[in-house]
């Protein structure tokens, strides 16, 4: 896979992210799925005719080229391995789930995200692996599709997550021996009844909300726009509680309370929003 320094970016000031469209295609080898990316002209001909479909690929950054990706600076680390993420929404009453991580947890605690997790051996696309990790983590099925079966295998974006976030916490993790993580991430739109309850997995969520696109696309990310309300009812199947404070879901994770939405996600809703 190429790094997105070598094209032509388009940046996303509010939540530091800078995307390029690329050409995607995933395919079964010997069992295990594999990614294909391809930048240049020749070769997105080449992969159009073939199968390769056009999708937005992004990444932390902002239009001043600060907080690039931090395995940029890594000579020795490893292609970012595969993983899914459903992107849950409820068409009727156009409004996203979102899922907080317990702070237990020891990558992004306390972040507000959407259900998704690495692309296991089995899965056979990252579109059946998002709906497996849709399963485990809510219990949620996704609405059927016009003809029963069929869904769109192609992301509706792609992003390129690394953790720790920055150079100066990459470098000290690998020097002491810490894992660090590198992902390419696959977003599918799901789409799902918002009535119908949750069955959160514990160790993965804590609470769920359903909010609506145009407050994350627009006040909560810093966009602008209508205000948005104060709270946020939990989603049914949660755990009691009193409604989220809209505090707790603005900006990027993580905000001025330790929450937030995840940079990655709040990318992946602006481009369903469009």
């Amino acid at each position: 896979m190429d790094t997105l320094a070598a094209q032509k970016l388009s940046f996303d000031d509010p939540i530091g992210a800078a995307h390029a469209r690329v050409l995607y295609r995933e395919s079964l080898l010997e069992q295990s799925l594999n990614a294909e990316l391809w930048w240049s002209e020749a070769a997105a001909a080449a992969a159009t005719a073939s199968g390769g479909a056009p999708v937005a690929l992004g990444h932390q950054q902002d239009s001043a080229g600060e907080m690039p990706c931090p395995a940029t600076a890594d000579s020795d680390s490893p292609s970012p391995r595969l993983a899914a993420v459903a992107l849950v929404m409820d068409p009727v009453r156009r409004c996203v789930l979102l899922t907080r991580r317990p702070t237990s947890m020891r990558t992004f605690p306390g972040a507000w995200v959407l259900p998704g997790g690495s692309v296991d051996a089995g899965d056979g696309s990252t579109l059946n692996a998002a709906l497996r990790e849709l399963a485990e983590e809510t219990g949620l099925t996704p609405m059927p599709t016009a003809d029963g079966e069929v869904r769109d295998a192609t992301p509706l974006c792609l992003w390129e997550s690394c953790y720790p976030p920055s150079f100066a916490l990459w470098r000290s993790c690998r020097e002491a021996g810490g894992r660090c993580s590198h992902f390419l991430i696959a977003y599918h739109m799901v789409a799902v009844d918002a009535q119908q309850p949750l069955t959160l997995q514990p160790s993965e969520c804590d609470c769920a909300v359903w909010v609506p696109v145009d407050d994350l696309a627009g006040p909560l990310s810093g966009r602008g726009g209508e205000a948005a309300p104060e709270a946020y009812a939990r989603a049914p199947g949660s755990p009691e509680g009193a409604p989220v404070p809209a505090s707790q879901l603005a900006g990027v994770y993580p905000n001025a309370v330790g929450e937030g939405v995840g940079r990655a996600h709040l990318f992946a809703i602006s481009q369903l929003a469009k």
